[in-house]
């Protein structure tokens, strides 16, 4: 029991950094698409 939370809070910090990534690559990228259009 006590290994498949830990398994589940440690799915969750993953997710959480990979969601943090991701905004910051489409910022990235909506950035980009905002110089071109300019």
């Amino acid at each position: 029991m006590n290994k498949d939370i830990d398994r589940f809070k440690m799915i969750l910090t993953e997710n959480k950094r990979t969601t943090k990534w991701l905004a910051k690559q489409l910022r990235k990228k909506s950035s980009n698409y905002f110089e071109m259009a300019y």
